[in-house]
């Protein structure tokens, strides 16, 4: 992004009379008609401090205790000014204002020299309630740490008692402001306002929601040369699964909180409907329209006039335009907006359409759940869209537009049949095939006119003619077939989307619960909200078994999202059978719902089935669709992932190959699902003992991805990692390294620490530092993880890593407490007694060993042996046991029982030197020692110089 000047700061202050003298005045006025009055002198024109004045003297007349004490009857409020002095803190000037607050500029001299801001309440307007707020915003900015939101430094009172806190000085103006003073094109608008979207997500991780984001709370400063949003304001801030103070944060009930032309729908809505995180969502999407289009959604000037419940009715019922239909009704301000934004209108309003449009239109949805499902999600599709990749927002569905419709206008019944057949195009799946159906038709109807016109001009060719005509109505009865396939397609799609609204989503009252006669649960969980939507099927469906078999598919595949494996299985088996009795086994609907049973016979780890299935498939799709189809491909790729998962490595390689050889063929190199393919393949070669191709590959993959994306890309972040992980399988710790480093770094930055992501990157950073040496300080990252990481399953390997960390730095005592745990989890991790459970054992026996527990490490590496002897018998790993398990029989005097085992693990180890990594040769020493120790025990002086000799020489091999 180009270096920008810094644009002048913004006077925030408020006109007098200020919103706590007109309180105070109006509340000691009794009569209606005469308080009316006096607003309507005092508010004028201004509708907002109206609104604000009178919902505190609905509060004020309500509740008699609304004030903590009574309040001093004086006209304008005596406070703090310039010149004030407040702990540490000079105030300087003040910058600020709002309903309760004032923010002023503050030196402070102790215990150091830094200008800050201060915020205090306003006197007379210390109530209950609004110094709740007011600590509320407090403690909203003490819980965040964000570059991109103001931070809080300290806190305390006025000698008269009334709270404040201190706060970064942000010197800043509002984004909007910022941009167009800058001329900042759309794309920089766009990286800019990604910003301010990971800042929200940070505050939404901390449990806090803004509730009130609009430019003026977005302040944009200038570090070193480069654009910096700050996110302010966190006055009316809600907590969403903490408490943010330990007085008590009340919003009062049908209590409106928010700036209207920023406030979503639910918050208008003052029914009692929790507002959660996505109300900022929506507040996100106003943003991003002004930033786009100069204006936002509603006129700003027809909700400032309207009256309190029109501007209600607003937001909650009309539909805004689309930005860039917005952009062409600007008039004569579009040659502003549009120079602003570095464009012409013409050109700003193709750029926006689209895309762009989709992606603010799902922050502007009605329905909160039909938004972006978090702020992070939202950065990531303007990231998509910034890298000229699909976008996950789309234009709502014919369908879902024909029931909104429907439910506004409640039209009759024909008329809504007739709406029906024009939105034929619109569900998934169904578009395809009315567009070839009328492909068809139109060729039909275009053979017709030519057969004509053939007939008159060249009536010697009848017989050619006549089988014209034979293919024509083959064609239009094709073309009618197809037609009739899309209504049903159509009418089976609106049919599961009534189930899945009535059945399933509606279940979110309690009302609809208890009209179901389940007991009302008003914290229903997804998995109960499935459970009592499957048992709702019975017979229900029985004389449309398409139908069934399409919920009942949907069903299963929700459930395998949700890791209820068992339940997933037994839907879509129900779904795939019944498509199969009633469309035949080769039907694509039959060969969909196999698919989807075979993806999730893998999740469950049965993998036999799994292949099986996918093999099964994937030679129906072959035959009826071709080898190169998408949906073959799609299933070619999941027979490849299950053999991987297998362990059949050498066949998941070749499938692979496969894949990649034909989207390559068919889309190009550069295409997202070749890339896919390609970065699959390279996984295959990593996890087939193959590092070598997969960093070349890796390598390739990631100077696309330095070309083409961000560097915290998601897809750049993933492939960073399976770099690294090659280089470490070639024991390139110069390489892994630093790419963990990096890699670390970045993903803190998108992440935040703890996140599970990081916390994964963290660990395998910590491996490589050990395995290049440096134990000290992998120890610590490890430590790190096991101590923040231990509610994620997926990070127990962390600690079997540590464990062999401190036995590698001479710790075992530290490693033994967490050795039970881990051996437990491995005896339970299937497939049972493989070769995962022998490595566990052998760790353990060293741990065992090094604290001197011989009996319990002879059990464990005689178990470990028994196992890599019948897996893997003539692997150096095996024999390295035997030796291990002839020192422990030396280490109890065993010492006939341990030359065995001793000589015989020497040996093969020798004769399978040439396989061991370099890192491993340390074993042939140690097996070394072992036989001068026993022989030295033994009293075999001879042997004992014999071997000792041996050993030297190897020494003098590892000094080379």
């Amino acid at each position: 992004m180009r270096v920008l000047p810094q644009g002048p700061r913004i006077d925030m202050t408020t006109p007098e009379p200020s919103e706590a003298a007109i309180f105070n005045s109006a509340r000691r006025i009794h009569a209606p008609e005469d308080r009316d009055a006096y607003l309507d002198r005092v508010c004028g024109d201004d509708r907002g401090l109206r609104t604000r004045v009178e919902a505190l003297l609905r509060i004020h007349d309500e509740e008699p205790t609304f004030l903590q004490s009574p309040a001093e009857e004086f006209d304008e409020p005596v406070g703090e000014g310039p010149g004030t002095v407040l702990g540490p803190y000079t105030l300087l000037e003040q910058i600020g204002e709002g309903g309760f607050g004032v923010v002023f500029m503050a030196e402070q001299e102790h215990p150091i020299r830094r200008k800050v801001a201060l915020k205090v309440i306003k006197p007379g307007m210390d109530t209950r309630q609004v110094v709740a707020r007011f600590e509320a915003e407090r403690q909203a900015l003490a819980l965040m740490d964000h570059p991109n939101i103001a931070r809080v430094f300290d806190g305390g009172e006025t000698p008269a008692g009334r709270p404040y806190f201190v706060m970064e000085l942000v010197r800043g103006v509002p984004v909007t402001d910022f941009c167009d003073q800058n001329h900042m094109t759309v794309r920089q608008r766009l990286e800019l306002f990604v910003s301010v979207c990971q800042a929200v997500q940070h505050a939404h991780q901390k449990g806090i929601i803004h509730r009130d984001l609009k430019p003026t709370n977005v302040l944009v400063t200038l570090h070193d040369g480069t654009p910096v949003p700050k996110v302010i304001d966190f006055g009316i801030a809600k907590a969403t699964g903490q408490k943010l103070t330990e007085k008590s944060l009340f919003t009062g009930f049908a209590q409106m909180v928010g700036t209207p032309i920023y406030m979503s729908p639910e918050q208008a809505e003052m029914s009692g409907l929790d507002v959660d995180t996505r109300a900022d969502i929506y507040a996100l999407g106003v943003l991003l329209y002004e930033l786009l289009t100069g204006t936002t959604p509603f006129d700003p000037e027809r909700l400032r006039t309207a009256g309190f419940d029109e501007v209600r009715r607003i937001i909650r019922e009309e539909e805004p335009a689309r930005p860039s239909a917005r952009v062409s009704t600007l008039g004569r301000a579009a040659a502003t907006v549009t120079t602003n934004r570095g464009s012409d209108p013409k050109h700003l309003g193709r750029l926006i359409r689209g895309e762009l449009d989709w992606i603010v239109m799902k922050c502007l949805e009605k329905d909160r759940t039909r938004r972006y499902e978090s702020a992070s999600a939202l950065a990531r599709d303007i990231e998509r869209y910034l890298a000229d990749e699909p976008v996950d927002a789309c234009p709502p569905s014919p369908a879902y537009r024909l029931r909104k419709f429907l439910r506004r206008n409640r039209v009759p019944a024909v008329a809504a049949s007739l709406v029906v057949l024009t939105l034929l195009a619109g569900i998934a799946g169904t578009t395809l095939g009315l567009v070839e159906a009328r492909r068809q038709a139109g060729l039909a109807w275009s053979a017709q006119a030519n057969e004509s016109e053939a007939r008159v001009r060249e009536t010697q060719r009848a017989e050619s003619e006549a089988a014209e005509r034979v293919r024509t109505a083959e064609a239009e009865a094709e073309a009618r077939k197809q037609e009739k396939e899309a209504k049903e397609q159509l009418a089976l799609s609106s049919s599961v989307i009534d189930f899945l609204l009535n059945d399933l989503l509606a279940q979110a009252a309690s009302r609809a619960q208890a009209d179901r006669g389940f007991e009302p649960k008003p914290n229903l969980t997804v998995r109960e909200a499935l459970d009592r939507a499957a048992a709702a099927i019975g017979d229900r469906f029985k004389d449309r078994p398409r139908l069934e078999a399409m919920v009942r598919q949907t069903l299963g595949n929700s459930y395998r999202q949700l890791g209820e494996y068992d339940k997933a299985i037994a839907q879509i088996r129900q779904a795939a059978d019944i498509r199969e009795r009633a469309l035949g086994a080769d039907h694509v609907d039959t060969l969909s719902a196999r698919h989807s049973l075979a993806v999730a016979y893998r999740a469950k780890r049965q993998l036999d089935d799994a292949i099986r299935l996918f093999d099964q498939v994937y030679r129906a799709r072959t035959a009826s669709l071709g080898p190169e189809h998408p949906d073959t491909l799609k299933t070619l790729n999941g027979l490849a992932s299950a053999h991987l998962d297998a362990g059949n490595l050498d066949q998941a390689e070749a499938l692979f190959r496969q894949v990649y050889d034909a989207r390559l063929k068919t889309l190009g190199p550069e295409n997202p699902y070749t890339i896919t393919a390609l970065h699959n393949l390279a996984d295959a070669y990593q996890r087939n003992d193959k590092p070598a191709k997969a960093v070349e590959i890796f390598e390739r993959i990631r100077a696309i991805d330095l070309r083409d994306r961000r560097p915290d890309h998601p897809e750049a972040l993933s492939t960073l990692n399976n770099l690294a992980l090659s280089y470490w399988r070639m024991n390139r710790y110069d390489k892994s390294v630093p790419l963990l480093e990096e890699l670390l770094a970045a993903t803190k930055k998108v992440q935040g620490d703890g996140h599970p992501h990081v916390l994964h990157v963290q660990a395998n950073l910590g491996v490589n530092y050990c395995d290049a040496g440096y134990l000290r300080e992998g120890i610590r990252l490890l430590e790190e993880v096991h101590r923040d990481g231990g509610k994620y399953p997926d990070l127990r390997w962390v600690d079997l890593q540590l464990v062999l960390a401190y036995v590698r730095a001479g710790r075992a005592a530290q490693a033994r407490p967490l050795a039970p745990p881990i051996e437990l989890e491995a005896r339970h991790k299937p497939p049972p007694g493989g070769l995962g459970l022998a490595s566990v054992l052998s760790l353990l026996g060293s741990v065992s060993a090094d604290q001197g527990e011989w009996v319990d490490a002879e059990a464990k590496l005689r178990e470990c042996l028994s196992i890599r002897e019948s897996k893997e018998p003539d692997a150096w790993t095996t024999f390295n046991t035997q030796s291990r398990l002839g020192g422990v029989l030396l280490g109890r005097k065993m010492y006939k029982e341990a030359e065995p085992f001793l000589r015989q693990g020497l040996a093969g180890m020798k004769e399978r030197e040439s396989r061991m990594d370099v890192g491993d040769r340390f074993n042939l020493k140690l097996a070394l020692e072992r036989l001068v120790h026993l022989y030295d025990a033994w009293g075999k002086k001879p042997e004992a110089d014999r071997w000792r000799k041996e050993l030297e020489a190897e020494n003098a091999v590892g000094k080379k």
